[in-house]
């Protein structure tokens, strides 16, 4: 793969977790009418940007959803029984209520630090292209 086309693949990455044309123009260097022309070529196939970042979104979501649905179910298993209401029950739902609470800023922090990791291993692929003991920076990107 040349590196026109790393680099093609490395900007639908980031602009699948979320990350803007402008900022992935300036992270890789390269100008925002090239992004457009990359998404253009690849419009309608298995490795469209838009689709990329919708099936993204929608895992977030998927995974969201499920922690809602928990809740509902053990809130509802409280409120049938509540006589019998134990603390393993009580406890279930304060670990479903603290996960969907985490989840969101968990997911940003992940997205936000793959980010960060992928622009810092490009500028030393950039910067250093021939030193050998950077190998290992080189293979991250």
């Amino acid at each position: 793969m040349g590196k026109f086309e790393e680099l093609g693949h490395k900007a639908r990455e980031l602009f699948v977790q979320g990350m803007s044309q402008k900022d992935i123009a300036k992270a890789l260097d390269v100008s925002e009418a090239t992004l457009v022309e990359w998404k253009k070529k690849y419009e309608d196939t298995s490795f469209d940007w838009e689709n990329g970042k919708r099936q993204a979104m929608q895992k977030k979501k998927t995974v969201a959803a499920w922690l809602d649905e928990q809740i509902q179910i053990t809130m509802s298993k409280v409120e049938e029984d509540k006589n019998h209401c134990n603390d393993e029950l009580l406890n279930r739902l304060a670990k479903f209520i603290s996960m969907r609470k985490n989840y969101d800023g968990s997911i940003d922090k992940l997205g936000e630090t793959k980010r960060v990791m992928s622009e810092f291993a490009m500028f030393v692929k950039r910067e250093f292209p021939d030193d050998v003991e950077l190998e290992m920076c080189k293979s991250v990107v």
